[in-house]
């Protein structure tokens, strides 16, 4: 049985079949290849589009390409944003795609400093945790500590003067600055 032409055709879910109908009297239809031309400046390279529109070079870009396509252009993105950590402060951040995996939360956390630093505070946190979760000699000394004040206030000058003594910044500073 012959198959409708493109105008019936029902586009199964995620793309677009076109059909047309074989007027040489095979009972099959042939199925349109989709291909999309898109034209834009997306390099932001003012040599790359000299001349004619004609002249410039075509990219050809698919799926296993993608990634090396998205290098060659140098993909970025520089801009300032406001702070949620340090409230009243910008951060500059510049990010570089190349692959779609670069988009992805894990590596836009690793390419701006203080997001990488606030990670690597959460991790130890963690482990913290994990630790005071297993070890019950820990646990207790903890407890201890907690309950009795002027241990406590003890344990926090000497937090504190380990914080201040490498660069005389605090844990505040060092987070605002990017370092660790």
């Amino acid at each position: 049985m012959a198959r409708l032409s493109y105008q019936n055709e029902v586009p199964k879910k995620g793309r677009i079949n076109i059909y047309l109908d074989n007027k040489k009297g095979n009972e099959k239809g042939i199925e349109l290849i989709q291909r999309n031309t898109i034209i834009g400046d997306f390099t932001q390279n003012p040599k790359d589009h000299e001349g004619d529109i004609e002249d410039i070079k075509r990219i050809p870009i698919t799926k296993a390409t993608l990634g090396d396509v998205m290098k060659d252009m140098n993909v970025g993105l520089n801009m300032t944003v406001d702070s949620e950590i340090n409230k009243g402060e910008e951060i500059d951040v510049k990010l570089k795609f190349g692959s779609i995996k670069d988009f992805g939360p894990d590596s836009i956390v690793e390419q701006v400093p203080i997001l990488r630093d606030l990670m690597k505070v959460r991790g130890l946190l963690n482990d913290l945790k994990a630790k005071v979760i297993t070890n019950k000699q820990f646990k207790r000394e903890l407890e201890m500590v907690v309950k009795d004040k002027s241990l406590l206030e003890k344990i926090k000058k000497e937090l504190e003067t380990l914080c201040l003594e490498p660069n005389n910044k605090t844990d505040e500073e060092n987070l605002s600055t990017g370092d660790s």
